[in-house]
């Protein structure tokens, strides 16, 4: 993956995602160079492509009929701001029940010494069925909640900042 730049008005909350995209190319995600695409398919499912910023397809996630609450799929990266300062980021993609509760996306990083966990929650964009969320930051586990269900899925081992060989 190659550099990219990060906007600074990186979203934390959004609303849901329009049926169709505003563009064949698809939406741009908040960080520079990777787009999400969406079409219905025939069968009245959706289907999810993200794609990086060389245009490499990184993620495929399909819409089901089953109630089910599932985080599909996580990554995370670095790029640059316009000023060159390093930030990292975080993007999660799952299904979602078809209850009226919205999902909550937690992002978890731990830093310092003794590795204290810092979380930021997320109401993720919702598409017939599906979420996606991303933050900025190092995470390295993405916890996804609805009424009574919770999902995890890890992104990386924990970073250690002091290891001794």
């Amino acid at each position: 993956m190659t550099v990219c730049e990060i906007p600074s008005s990186f979203p934390t909350r959004a609303g849901p995602l329009r049926d169709k995209p505003t563009t064949p190319v698809g939406m741009p995600l908040p960080f520079s160079g990777w787009t999400l695409r969406w079409t219905v398919q025939p069968n009245g499912r959706t289907l999810i492509e993200i794609n990086d910023d060389t245009d490499d397809l990184v993620g495929l996630v399909t819409s089901t009929n089953l109630p089910m609450l599932t985080v599909d799929a996580a990554w995370r990266g670095r790029g640059h701001d316009a000023d060159g300062t390093r930030r990292w980021w975080a993007l999660a993609v799952g299904h979602a029940s078809a209850t009226s509760d919205d999902p909550t996306v937690t992002f978890t990083r731990r830093i310092g010494a003794h590795g204290r966990a810092y979380r930021t929650d997320v109401v993720p964009q919702r598409l017939h069925g599906l979420w996606i969320a991303a933050v900025p930051g190092l995470h390295t586990t993405v916890t996804c909640r609805q009424g009574s269900e919770h999902r995890i899925r890890r992104l990386a081992a924990i970073p250690r900042l002091n290891s001794h060989v």
